[in-house]
């Protein structure tokens, strides 16, 4: 096995005291470089990010609209209505404005479309038939959140319907913005706010906070109602959880906002959340980014994409305990569901794009499964794509629509998946996205040429899979590292990788190598992953390799191997235990 470090060079002299000096071991210096964090200023805002850092939110242009209009419509007593996505995201996004109009005093009305009945967005049915449903005379707001910088007639229908209309959204926008009072979106042209990345959840977020500063801390719109104090991070468990679902980069805002969420949901103090990580077998004492990303995050999409998300939303508002845990076990049986779904257009979504890539036909691959789930097309994309090592899209047939295609794409290597979908708009019924994910819909008739073209423009981006020379490791364990230092696997090394969260492309979780070891106690688990334990000198630690256990147990047996591998904490029956992940396994040469 040919591996190399992350960072080759030498660790700048500053950058290993400025870790002495913050009390941390001289391998944390090699990890900070191999992520580009080179002095002591960004190593102290990488490992301990502020609040206090975060740009305000009078950085959005409108801003000062938005929270003007939510002002207006309290002071009216007039109705509120949020307009949600089915994702995780969307539903987070949601979640978040109902309880921190609840904080206000307020019951803000709230709904989420069906993604098989209704589909993505606004429609203007039902915009018609919930504007009905509230009967006032005084007007009523309309706030979309993940969803709306795309629905140019849909927001028309609602301001002519009597809606004052504020979208919050982070997808590309069009052409055309729609006509709404305000709109906050970090992405539209001219914006103010310093970064790109925000989720839906994020700029909710920042909608509250705007209105929060406005009003002051503590608010109290109703005579009848106590006073309350606004807190708004205990808001920002639901913006992590957005944030991390939603693939979002994890640059300098989302960092803060994510490890600050990390912190939230770590306290359990969200009752429909701690049911969940209960259900989900997930540690709350301190959950990591891994367990939303592999856990959390799929359980609260499976309900929007086997059977309606309001549920998702309705268990994270949920209060009382024991409610709590019968809406989270309802919501671990859909994921069970959405599991098998999943598995299945998976297994023959990635044998279609294996068959069509051997025969040199596919650099990108465009999967149409007919018998395909609607609502797993996603998950059979992200897999194609982790296992493929590049952007695929999944499509099925549209339930409503014959002769239409819809699904999902995910990107990777940092291709712009959004702008080269965008770019075969003509081809297109519509489409929508950020540049890691995408979502579109596409005429049968039209596919071959959608399919032509996407594959030439990744062509021409020269970014077409290419055979590693060496797998990348942050350190090879079994040579000491800087200052003579032997990197111990124990739970103060636990401790230290978790101020490295959350982990993406850009700060992939640290992996690690060990020369000539052996593996013993080696079973196969479900038929796939690899169960075994790791011989060290004085110790033996558990571990898995998942998918290609068949192959690692063959080479396991042979005698030594080199071993690439994360380190994590496992739960098991109540229990937590520190467990290898391997990531490769080859013959010592």
């Amino acid at each position: 096995m040919k591996c190399c470090l992350r960072y080759q060079g030498e660790i700048p002299r500053n950058l290993l005291q400025a870790v002495k000096d913050l009390g941390l071991p001289p391998y944390m210096a090699r990890l900070l470089a191999g992520r580009g964090i080179l002095d002591r200023a960004d190593a102290e805002e990488f490992l301990y990010p502020q609040l206090v850092h975060l740009p305000g939110p009078d950085s959005f242009r409108e801003m000062e609209q938005a929270v003007g209009l939510i002002t207006k419509t309290l002071e009216e007593q007039g109705d509120i209505l949020i307009y949600g996505d089915y994702d995780a995201d969307g539903i987070c996004a949601t979640t978040l404005l109902v309880e921190f109009f609840s904080c206000l005093g307020r019951k803000a009305h709230w709904y989420v479309p069906d993604r098989l009945g209704e589909g993505y967005g606004l429609d203007k049915a039902r915009l018609l038939c919930l504007r009905k449903a509230l009967g006032r005379e005084t007007p009523p707001l309309l706030i979309t959140v993940d969803n709306g910088i795309s629905a140019v007639e849909e927001v028309e229908t609602a301001r002519t319907a009597g809606f004052r209309v504020i979208v919050t959204d982070h997808h590309e926008p069009g052409e055309k913005l729609p006509p709404a009072n305000a709109i906050l979106n970090p992405k539209t042209e001219n914006e103010f706010f310093p970064l790109k990345n925000l989720s839906g959840a994020g700029v909710a977020f920042y909608l509250a906070w705007g209105v929060r500063n406005h009003h002051g801390t503590n608010i109290n719109n109703n005579r009848n109602s106590k006073r309350k104090k606004i807190n708004l991070k205990k808001l920002l468990d639901l913006v992590c959880l957005g944030t991390i679902a939603d693939v979002m980069a994890m640059d300098r805002v989302n960092r803060i906002l994510v490890r600050a969420g990390l912190e939230v949901i770590s306290a359990g103090t969200r009752q429909g959340l701690k049911a969940l990580c209960r259900q989900a077998g997930v540690r709350q004492v301190f959950v990591g980014s891994e367990d939303i990303a592999y856990r959390l995050a799929p359980r609260l999409n499976a309900s929007g994409r086997v059977d309606r998300a309001e549920r998702a939303v309705r268990l994270l508002l949920e209060e009382d305990r024991s409610r709590a845990a019968i809406r989270a076990a309802e919501i671990e049986q859909i994921n069970g569901v959405r599991k098998k779904l999943a598995d299945q257009a998976s297994t023959q979504a990635l044998e279609m794009a294996s068959v069509d890539m051997g025969e040199g036909r596919m650099g990108l691959p465009v999967i149409v499964g007919r018998d395909f789930h609607p609502g797993v097309v996603g998950i059979a994309a992200a897999r194609i794509s982790e296992r493929l090592e590049r952007p695929a899209l999944v499509l099925a047939p549209d339930p409503r629509k014959p002769g239409l295609l819809r699904g999902s794409g995910r990107s990777r290597g940092g291709f712009d998946l959004f702008q080269a979908v965008a770019s075969c708009a003509e081809l297109l019924e519509g489409y929508g996205g950020h540049p890691m994910a995408v979502g579109l819909s596409v005429r049968t008739d039209k596919l071959g040429l959608f399919r032509e073209r996407l594959t030439a423009i990744f062509a021409q981006t020269g970014q077409a899979r290419q055979k590693r020379s060496c797998q990348v490791v942050d350190l090879a364990l079994s040579d000491p590292v800087e200052d003579g230092e032997q990197v111990v696997i124990d739970k103060e090394l636990v401790r230290n990788l978790r101020l490295l969260q959350p982990f993406d492309s850009m700060n992939p979780e640290p992996s690690f190598l060990y020369r000539n070891v052996r593996l013993k106690d080696m079973v196969l688990a479900r038929g796939q992953h690899l169960r075994f334990h790791l011989e060290l000198e004085d110790d033996s630690l558990a571990g898995i390799g998942f998918e290609q256990g068949k192959k690692w147990l063959h080479l396991a047996r042979n005698g030594p191997v080199d071993m690439i591998f994360t380190v994590q904490v496992n739960l098991f029956q109540g229990r937590d235990f520190i467990q290898v992940r391997a990531v490769d396994i080859m013959p010592t040469s």
